[in-house]
């Protein structure tokens, strides 16, 4: 795209169209506040397309559009999105109802239905169920890419996000039941669900609906890959804002399955102790004081996706968007749609601090230089220290109030090149310390430390 059509595209951003306010029966219009909110984030981070979509008391309460699905098209009612990893949790959902159904067993080993030839000769392929694949506890790496599917760790022993577990639960499910995974999931979630746009794996009637990804620059992506993409437990599926609001909403009243297997999907399934992550079935779990929050995140080139679900009372949030900048949006918006977006938001920061500290000293100095080249990563950082350092420091509450106000404004100004990247590196830098042979985050600030780190946010 030439420079010129770029600034066109991204121009229609700050006042955009809403095309699809209302295009559900009893819904309602997206607030304002919202509005507001969506557009300034698009506008602040280049992201040409999205859509969002919020349930309230376990029915969709509102769905809305804005932005470009392409150069020629906006983002409508019938606009498809790759939704990437959200596919997990669809699929999650329909083992669940296999096991229902009496059709599989969560802690069968799944060698009674399929074994991968990497792995025959490895006697821990044995140990392997659909709780551990759903859970992430497979010891597979997320995807085997040219190599050979093989273990990095036994089953059970610790987590390790992974596609490879859900398409090795797939494979076995599809050998098991004779149907494959398009044919189950038409008949237990996406037909009874009324998911009338929803395809796993490309077919061709996609090509005209299909949102274009944008990279970090708002250029379009070649989408001409997509066309190889089958049908995956993990991956690969496309669908409309509609569609996959609807599948949340269901969740939010318990997904059609009895109480027991779905309190099940949404506990903590750790086989091991002090995890790192906190997955239940087919979802990360953010667990606060008095419920658990399901959530999901998807991302590809040129996309960025999530969807949170509260069973306890029924809330969800499905956000899509067509831009490698998408995650940089998802904070304002729960801001502006969640009705307690604060509790939600500072457990989600804590468990990602929980989470960098837990990882091995040796993989933390390498860990902040990869993420300094990423504002969407550098951002998610920046508000987990906030929570992990800067407020256990003991700051008086106006000053701490005035450097988590900073974080924004520094990441806009990364994502503006405003602020360049080894300037970043350093700053994440300071978040740790040496320790012997080894930089590892710090686990405690003291008050001054908190402070200077402020004053270098400061632009």
């Amino acid at each position: 795209m030439l420079n010129l059509e770029k600034k066109f595209l991204l121009c229609l951003v700050p006042a955009a169209l809403w095309v699809a306010d209302v295009f559900a029966e009893n819904t309602s219009p997206v607030p304002e506040p919202v509005r507001s909110s969506v557009t300034q984030a698009m506008a602040d981070y280049d992201v040409p397309g999205l859509a969002i979509g919020r349930v309230v008391a376990g029915e969709v309460a509102w769905l809305g559009t804005v932005g470009q699905a392409d150069e020629n098209r906006p983002v409508d009612v019938n606009t498809i999105f790759n939704v990437a990893s959200l596919t997990k949790p669809l699929f999650a959902t329909l083992v669940m109802h296999l096991v229902q159904d009496g059709r599989l067993a969560l802690d069968d080993p799944l060698a009674y239905y399929w074994i991968d030839p990497d792995v025959e000769d490895d006697p821990r392929h044995l140990q392997l169920t659909a709780r551990l694949a759903l859970s992430h506890q497979t010891g597979f790496p997320n995807w085997r890419g040219n190599n050979e599917l093989a273990f990095l760790f036994d089953p059970g022993s610790r987590h390790e996000y992974s596609g490879e577990g859900f398409e090795y639960v797939r494979r076995a499910l599809e050998r098991k039941t004779g149907q494959t995974l398009s044919e189950l999931m038409d008949q237990y979630i996406t037909a009874p669900l009324g998911m009338e746009d929803t395809r796993f794996g490309w077919h061709h009637s996609l090509e005209e609906k299909i949102a274009r990804g944008f990279d970090e620059q708002a250029s379009p992506l070649d989408m001409g890959y997509l066309q190889q993409r089958s049908a995956n437990a993990a991956a690969n599926t496309f669908t409309t804002l509609a569609d996959y609001t609807r599948f949340a909403a269901w969740v939010s009243r318990g997904a059609g399955l009895e109480p027991a297997l779905f309190n099940d999907m949404m506990t903590l399934q750790s086989q091991h102790e002090a995890p790192w992550e906190y997955f239940g079935l087919g979802w990360r779990l953010v667990q606060l004081d008095n419920r658990t929050i399901l959530e999901h995140d998807g991302r590809e080139n040129g996309v960025r996706t999530q969807v949170f679900v509260d069973p306890a009372v029924g809330d969800g949030l499905v956000i899509l968007t067509n831009s490698s900048n998408g995650e940089l949006v998802v904070r304002p918006l729960v801001e502006a749609a969640w009705r307690d977006s604060d509790t939600l938001l500072r457990q989600r920061d804590l468990d990602t601090w929980h989470y960098l500290q837990s990882l091995p000293v040796a993989m933390h100095q390498g860990l902040l230089q990869f993420i300094s080249t990423s504002p969407s990563f550098t951002q998610k950082l920046m508000h987990a220290a906030q929570i992990g350092l800067i407020e256990p420091a003991g700051l008086p509450v106006s000053e701490y109030d005035a450097i988590k106000a900073n974080i924004d404004p520094f990441v806009k100004a990364f994502h503006d090149q405003q602020v360049n990247q080894p300037a970043v590196l350093d700053l994440l830098l300071m978040l740790g310390e040496v320790d012997g042979d080894s930089f590892r985050l710090s686990h405690s600030f003291t008050a001054e430390q908190a402070r200077e780190w402020g004053r270098q946010i400061q632009l």
